[in-house]
């Protein structure tokens, strides 16, 4: 009896966590500098670039706005010094999303992502965040992917960037 409810327990929690596992391998975000910059001054335009990667034999849909501005509403941006403060947000920033920002999906397109297609973007850190303090920051993008009738959130790697 106990190995049958150890069984069912196991395959409960196996069914319960493959969602996020099936997303990560699904759909992977990766996040770099467009050109390599050993320090950025301050002030100096920060572009980092998304590539939204699809993995999986067939296409997804993901919603997206042709407007950069708008674009960045669409990815979750997180951007912390070494301390783990989080950077402060510009104007911009705080409209994307500060408070209770949900992103809507309803408001963008929805755009095809064909199997192993990829889609690279620009998104400006500096128009979202106040980096005003000289020093190392690290950077992390996420996305709510749906994936049939749910949504599954996933991160990309980790960019430092250091501004002097």
């Amino acid at each position: 009896m106990r190995t049958i409810f150890f069984i069912i327990f196991a395959a409960f929690l196996t069914f319960w966590g493959s969602a996020d596992v099936l997303a990560q391998s699904i759909v992977t975000l990766r996040i770099w500098q467009p050109e390599i910059v050993p320090a950025y001054k301050l002030g100096e335009p920060i572009s980092i670039l998304i590539e939204i990667s699809n993995q999986s034999s067939s296409q997804i849909t993901l919603r997206d706005s042709d407007d950069i501005d708008e674009r960045a509403n669409a990815y979750l941006v997180d951007v912390k010094g070494l301390g783990g403060k989080q950077a402060d947000f510009t104007a911009a920033g705080r409209r994307a999303y500060g408070g209770d920002h949900v992103f809507n999906p309803g408001v963008y397109r929805a755009s095809a992502l064909a199997a192993g297609a990829k889609i690279v973007h620009e998104l400006r850190l500096e128009k979202i965040y106040n980096i005003v303090t000289p020093g190392h920051y690290v950077v992390r993008i996420g996305r709510d992917i749906e994936l049939g009738p749910t949504t599954k959130r996933i991160w990309s790697n980790n960019l430092m960037i250091e501004v002097q």
